[in-house]
């Protein structure tokens, strides 16, 4: 009778990767706005970008990885480099495989949210939760050989993608197309893969480095090496515990554990990417078996009985992950810029569906009990030939064509309860440990969740307060406002009166303006009228010297000419004193020349 399954939740982790250089240049080379703010280690908040409509969301998680540095956006949380991923996505999964249970860690985001970084990376400290993984399994080994356990190990390891809905082996470039069948002991498995036998580290990273030359990549105009098909690494980790030996028969416990590292191709909007052709088949089949696991999640949380894991190749592949027998963590990849904010939120919401999950999950295969049964029916059987005295299959038992003695009988029986009862005990403490393991479990969730609660509630009460001092803010404003308005209004009334002042002072000054001009024209024409009266009176002036000068001149005339007829007279009485003597005709003619000279006078 096989153990009975545990409950256990899909682990759902998010990273919120740093912005990159194209989104750094879009803003102007500053740091674009944060979409996302994360409260604590388990706690994120999604911030609509300014100008855009929407609340804030918060959203509980099994753990947030940081990975923006501070001098793009300081967090109240540790950085998270590739090693602190890998310590708390990658390890546990690692103690699962080697408790013998099936485990699944796949990254789910938009494409350039950094899944493969976080799943894959590149060589040196950049290495992701993959490559480690496989890494840590061999360490670990090793370390049990040097510490001499009964225990021996094999590994094993695959690597396919599907791309447009078609499983291809990274391993055989140009093979075929695979199929998927639901192996009742393993589960679903792809027919036809190549399956390698690996011993060491090495030989790992060499099938690593082949499966990644032959992956589906391409260009688009937001991911320069976008995954154009989900990428799964398969590994198989088989233990054989040898618990001890009765006679020549050794008794032993086989175990196998498996685990699918996947990849998924990055959902993407065709406006953004900007893809044609071929990328854009591509995109398209991505899109659409992104959203068949959206859909196979929705069913699991909402407890419908129809899942439709054959919708799609993907959901087929990972339908023993979702609510089987897996351990599985999703890590959910973000991108913190605004232009990725509806993706993003998405993203949140989708990530936070998928923790609902509760997978049924078991150690594979649990042979004790059948173990046990053999053992007792040998010892039964082995009691039934001592009584019916049957040698031949007494001796087929013990293992030997010998006579079988009383004390070797005894040994054997000794020898057969012996490992029947370290067996019973191991699967008692196994058992044991189990129901301990599902109790850690059940109390990790449990405290997870309380602080998930107290976290939530402390949001919500900062977010109350926020939205109290939101109404205040908003009264002050309103009072504010009012106040500025009354002041407007005062400042408008003030600023009409100054006007209507101002513009009878311009009215004034206008008149003033008019005034002067009339008065400079009245200057002007009486400067012209006093010209012209001035030039006339000149002229007068100029005239009545001329005529000052003309009588002058006339008067200057007549003295010479008054003169002239005195030494005319004077000269006519010597002539008369000539012809007559001093005493001449003096009485008679002189009389007559006096009287002429009077009456010219």
């Amino acid at each position: 009778m096989g153990k009975k399954a545990a409950n256990d939740n899909v682990r759902v982790m998010v990273r919120v990767r740093p912005f990159n250089s194209k989104e750094i240049n879009e803003n102007g080379g500053q740091i674009p706005f944060c979409t996302v703010e994360v409260n604590s280690e388990t706690v994120i908040t999604s911030k609509p970008p300014p100008g855009e409509a929407g609340n804030e969301h918060s959203f509980p998680f099994d753990h947030i990885f940081w990975s923006l540095p501070a001098d793009q956006m300081p967090a109240p949380v540790p950085f998270a480099d590739q090693p602190d991923v890998y310590n708390i996505v990658g390890v546990p999964q690692l103690d699962s495989m080697f408790d013998g249970y099936n485990g699944c860690i796949f990254a789910y985001g938009q494409t350039s949210s950094g899944k493969s970084h976080s799943m894959m990376g590149y060589e040196g400290k950049g290495r992701g939760v993959s490559p480690r993984m496989c890494e840590e399994m061999f360490a670990r080994i090793e370390e049990a050989k040097e510490a001499k356990k009964n225990t021996t190990y094999s590994v094993k390891v695959a690597m396919l993608q599907i791309y447009n809905e078609q499983v291809q082996d990274l391993l055989k470039k140009g093979g075929p197309n695979l199929k998927i069948v639901n192996d009742p002991q393993k589960g679903p498995t792809v027919r036809g893969l190549i399956e390698k036998d690996v011993h060491s580290w090495d030989e790992v990273n060499q099938i690593l480095d082949q499966g990644i030359a032959n992956r589906s990549v391409a260009a688009t105009a937001m991911n320069a090496t976008s995954s154009r098909a989900h990428t799964v690494i398969q590994l198989s980790l088989d233990m054989v515990d040898e618990l001890g030996q009765v006679g020549a028969k050794k008794i032993s416990r086989p175990r196998r554990s498996r685990a699918n590292l996947v990849d998924l191709a990055g959902s993407e909007k065709i406006s953004k990417s900007k893809v044609e052709g071929a990328n854009l088949k591509e995109a398209i089949g991505i899109n659409q078996s992104l959203t068949c696991l959206g859909r196979v999640i929705d069913h699991l949380v909402d407890g419908k009985p129809h899942i439709p894991y054959r919708d799609s190749v993907l959901t087929t592949l990972l339908a023993d992950s979702l609510g089987g027998n897996s351990r599985t963590t999703m890590l959910a990849a973000l991108s913190p810029a605004a232009i990725n904010y509806d993706e993003t939120v998405s993203t949140l919401r989708y990530a936070s569906r998928a923790r609902k999950i509760v997978n049924q999950v078991k150690v594979n295969e649990d042979p004790t009990a059948a173990l046990i049964r053999e053992l007792q029916e040998e010892l039964a059987k082995m009691k039934q030939s001592v009584l019916t005295g049957d040698v031949d299959t007494l001796q087929q038992i013990m293992g030997t064509d010998q006579p079988i003695s009383a004390a070797n009988m005894a040994a054997k029986t000794q020898e057969l309860e012996t490992v029947i009862e370290q067996i019973a005990a191991l699967e008692q403490k196994e058992q044991e440990e189990e129901e301990k393991r599902e109790q850690q479990w059940i109390s990790e969730r449990s405290e997870l969740e309380a602080r998930h609660n107290e976290e939530l509630a402390e949001i919500e009460g900062m977010r109350a307060q926020l939205e109290q001092q939101k109404v205040q803010l908003e009264e002050q404003q309103q009072q504010l406002q009012a106040n500025l308005k009354v002041k407007q209004r005062g400042v408008i009334m003030n600023r009409m009166q100054g006007l209507t002042r101002l513009a009878a002072a311009q009215q004034k000054a206008a008149e003033h303006d008019e005034t002067k001009k009339d008065l400079q024209r009245e200057m002007i024409v009486n400067r012209l009228r006093t010209s012209s009266e001035k030039q006339k009176y000149k002229q007068a002036i100029d005239e009545a010297r001329a005529v000052q000068r003309n009588a002058a001149t006339d008067e200057e005339r007549c003295r010479n000419l008054e003169q002239e007829l005195e030494a005319a007279r004077a000269y006519i009485a010597q002539l008369e004193i000539r012809k007559f003597g001093p005493q001449g005709k003096a009485g008679k003619g002189g009389g007559g020349y006096a009287a002429m000279g009077r009456g010219m006078r």
